[in-house]
């Protein structure tokens, strides 16, 4: 291949990732997007060069437009499809089909092997329903739920381009919750059903608070939280948790998973909290979540 028709494929190939990324983040509407972005993401496995020179950068895209194509389509369930290119590719573990393509909690119920001996005392999560004051959820929504409030606008927030990382740490003292309103009390129910549920909240001395407002496909990498994103250390918080602000159906479950973050196996077990409005999940610190 020459080297400027390499060059054009190479860039229609950037192109058309970027395309079926932004249609992924940003703009899907239709059901026939779907088949958009699973066509821009094949056009954009731009094929392997014959020349020695093809660099580790276009072997990383291609990396990437596969991984996408690979999630999209387990996804949408067609898992002997996404197997046949991930084993291709030299994977060896996925996700479990109930992670990827979740049955939602109003569908009709899945038996599972497991359904007859689960004791939820024993899973490192807690959900809370109503776990907040009407006034304080309706301040939380009016801060957190209109694309322009004044909290993304004032970060710049957006999902494509993605908007660098930011969170807030605040103190965990009365006259630091008193002033923070709606925030202080939500804070002050974290504080209290930690106490309840978990024990050792009076070791805590700082909470860090941050939100997300993101489209359903767009997800989150799998993570332990940590102080300082593990900066001199790996220092674990008490607990994790994740509050919905939005009603019923919107966005996809948190997954929280047994893998420990000085294991070396893979997570045999996983547990879906579903999105619900005023829902609050706790999860323990040293469990992997998405």
């Amino acid at each position: 291949m020459s080297t400027q028709k390499r060059q054009r494929t190479e860039s229609t190939a950037k192109a058309s990732h970027e395309a079926a990324r932004r249609k992924w983040l940003t703009g899907m509407t239709k059901k026939d997007d779907l088949q958009i972005v699973e066509r821009l993401l094949r056009e954009s496995i731009h094929p392997r060069s014959t020349d020695s020179n093809d660099d580790k950068e276009l072997e990383l895209e291609r990396r990437q437009s596969y991984d996408a194509l690979c999630l999209l389509l387990c996804q949408q369930g067609r898992d002997d499809e996404a197997t046949t290119i991930m084993r291709q590719l030299g994977h060896v573990a996925r996700l479990s089909k109930q992670v990827l393509h979740y049955a939602t909690p109003h569908a009709t119920p899945q038996a599972t092997p497991s359904a007859t001996t689960f004791d939820p005392t024993c899973t490192p999560l807690r959900v809370f329903d109503n776990a907040l004051r009407p006034d304080t959820l309706s301040r939380l929504q009016a801060t957190f739920c209109a694309a322009d409030a004044p909290y993304w606008t004032s970060h710049n927030y957006s999902v494509y381009p993605p908007s660098p990382y930011f969170s807030f740490v605040v103190p965990l003292t009365p006259d630091a919750l008193q002033n923070l309103g709606p925030l202080g009390d939500l804070l002050s129910v974290i504080v209290k059903k930690t106490e309840e549920h978990f024990g050792g909240s009076e070791e805590a001395r700082f909470a860090e608070l941050w939100a997300h407002r993101r489209p359903h496909a767009s997800g989150h990498q799998l993570h332990f939280d940590s102080d300082d994103e593990g900066r001199g250390g790996v220092r674990n918080p008490l607990v994790s948790t994740v509050l919905y602000l939005s009603e019923e159906g919107c966005g996809g479950p948190t997954l929280v998973t047994d893998q420990h973050i000085d294991g070396e196996d893979l997570a045999q077990t996983g547990w879906l909290a579903f999105p619900k409005k005023n829902r609050l999940v706790f999860l323990m610190a040293q469990s992997s979540t998405a």
